[in-house]
């Protein structure tokens, strides 16, 4: 049975506006469990909306929230959460709350192939379905393309070494599991460079992930459509857990802050407690940005 920890939980619940007969859209619904939070803390919502790709994870959320009629779980991008909800004449939403972290679920599946702590096939799709794996994505992409992607992606300093070797490799065999990614960067790593607090690879698994399932795009989308439909007051909540998603989110509040339309409620993210972080190691990048949308 998958075990996962829903991060900055109080401080999302804390911070959310919860009126009467309030209408909460979770845009990335995961296990359920900011969901549970919500739904205890606040027993007069009148709508819950729940979205996620991953059908796997929505059978898990639909069983963990059996008790409460008024969930909607959808299956889709939250990307298209805004016109989901217009076309169900749903234009004044008290919350709207996007985590944006791959849940444990899907890190601690094998067969998914986030994680390179298990030797899997290369993965990496969020819906199982429709799109390239990595594996297909890293044995075609170009080296100009994937010094690109893990630049810009992952942040990566040694992104020229790591897709020189990578499209070195692929030429003597095509690049299959995790374990071969892994073990690739690695060895493109400077040696005295490669034994610190977090693995080589991991940027790399990051870059790849967020290119083939298109989440920076994604999030761009729903940042410029989904605040249009918060009622006057309504909070929208966004956890990112790497720089460039949290510098996006800061950037496009910023822009809707002197618009004059919305208010800035975090000049600075919130972060997780020492107590938190103890709990729950895998909150430790988490940030959480709010913005409010005024009364008229």
């Amino acid at each position: 049975m998958f075990t996962h920890k829903s991060v900055l939980t109080h401080e999302v619940l804390d911070n959310s506006y919860l009126p009467n007969a309030a209408i909460v859209v979770d845009c990335t619904l995961g296990l359920g469990g900011h969901a549970f939070g919500y739904l205890n803390k606040q027993n007069l919502i009148s709508a819950y909306y729940g979205f996620d790709l991953d059908e796997k994870a929505i059978l898990i959320a639909k069983e963990k929230l059996i008790g409460y009629p008024c969930v909607h779980f959808v299956q889709s991008n939250y990307s298209e959460a805004a016109k989901y909800l217009k076309n169900h004449n749903i234009n004044n939403v008290d919350t709207i709350f996007l985590d944006l972290g791959v849940s444990s679920m899907q890190l601690d599946d094998s067969s998914r192939g986030f994680s390179f702590r298990f030797d899997s096939d290369l993965n990496m799709r969020l819906d199982g379905n429709d799109i390239d794996t990595a594996q297909d994505y890293i044995n075609s992409v170009s080296l100009e393309e994937l010094i690109d992607i893990l630049t810009e992606l992952g942040e990566e300093l040694y992104a020229k070494r790591i897709a020189e070797k990578i499209i070195e490799s692929r030429a003597v065999k095509p690049i299959e599991t995790t374990f071969e990614l892994k073990d690739l960067v690695y060895n493109a790593y400077p040696i005295h460079k490669r034994f610190g607090r977090v693995h080589p690879a991991t940027k790399t698994f990051q870059a790849l992930r967020i290119a083939i399932n298109g989440e920076l795009s994604s999030l761009l989308k729903a940042l410029e459509e989904l605040p249009e439909i918060l009622s006057p007051g309504g909070r929208m909540l966004v956890i990112t857990f790497h720089s460039l998603e949290d510098r996006i989110v800061k950037q496009k509040f910023r822009q809707l802050a002197d618009s004059g339309e919305y208010s800035l409620i975090t000049k600075k993210p919130i972060v997780p407690t020492d107590q938190e972080l103890e709990d729950n190691p895998r909150a430790r990048s988490s940030k959480l940005r709010i913005i409010e949308k005024k009364h008229e």
